[in-house]
Parts: structure tokens; C-alpha cells; sequence
């Protein structure tokens, strides 16, 4: 719960006491982010593959909205390979299907290359265009 208390105050939030009220204060401040303010927020969880399993569920439930018709935030989990094992028991299923891309280290490495071209590629099209 402290995770979430600390991201309710990253969000410029006074956390509520009760579990379902902080994680409906959490969805709330990140739907103002994305809509409101049209920001988008990123997350990164680092050491993922030592989290607890109540920890993994309580994400799932937390980043649970309106999944189905936008993605208002961006949640980057890191950790060992066996992150993606755990992630594949059924009890972490729900948090496991939100999940849109998966890299590991080998991938992530061609991703980055491609990233940094497609982004020098943008910046030579709008320095063209200025």
C-alpha cells in the first residue's frame, strides 16, 4: 500500500485510506494526466521479478480502466527473465493480457536501435519542414 499511497501523492493527491478509494483516487489523477493536461504518465517498476504475488494483483487491478478503449498511461516493469514465468500463472493472467509488448534484453537492444533511428529520421523531416 505504500506504493500506491506514493503514487497517489505523485500525482499531487492526498491518498485515501481505504484501498478501493486510493486506487479509484490513482485512476482518477492518471485519467486527469492523459485527458486534462494531455500527459501522458509513465511508470517503471524495477526488480519487478521480486515483487509479491499481492503486489503483481493489486497492479492489475489498479491499471484495470478502460483498458478496452485507450491506454491512458505507460507501465514499464523490469526485471529477470523469470518476471515473465511468473507473469504467465494464471493467477497473474489479468495483469499478464494488458501487457502489449514484451522485450527482453536482446530485443529490447534492436528496439532501442530503432527507436533512435526512426527518431533521428523524425528530426531530419521536421528540421526539413521548419
Amino acid at each position: 500500500m505504500d506504493f500506491c499511497r506514493g503514487l497517489a501523492y505523485g500525482l499531487g493527491e492526498e491518498p485515501k485510506f481505504r484501498k478501493v478509494d486510493l486506487f479509484r483516487q490513482i485512476q482518477q489523477g492518471i485519467e486527469r494526466m492523459a485527458v486534462d493536461r494531455e500527459i501522458t504518465p509513465v511508470f517503471i517498476l524495477d526488480e519487478m521479478h521480486m515483487a509479491k504475488d499481492a503486489f503483481l494483483q493489486n497492479l492489475a487491478i489498479l491499471f484495470n480502466f478502460q483498458m478496452d478503449s485507450s491506454n491512458p498511461f505507460i507501465l514499464v516493469m523490469a526485471g529477470l527473465p523469470h518476471l515473465k514465468s511468473r507473469l504467465a500463472l494464471n493467477h497473474h493472467r489479468p495483469l499478464s493480457q494488458r501487457v502489449i509488448m514484451k522485450l527482453n534484453h536482446r530485443t529490447l537492444h534492436i528496439f532501442r536501435k530503432y527507436l533512435i533511428q526512426n527518431s533521428l529520421e523524425l528530426k531530419l523531416c521536421l528540421n526539413y519542414h521548419s
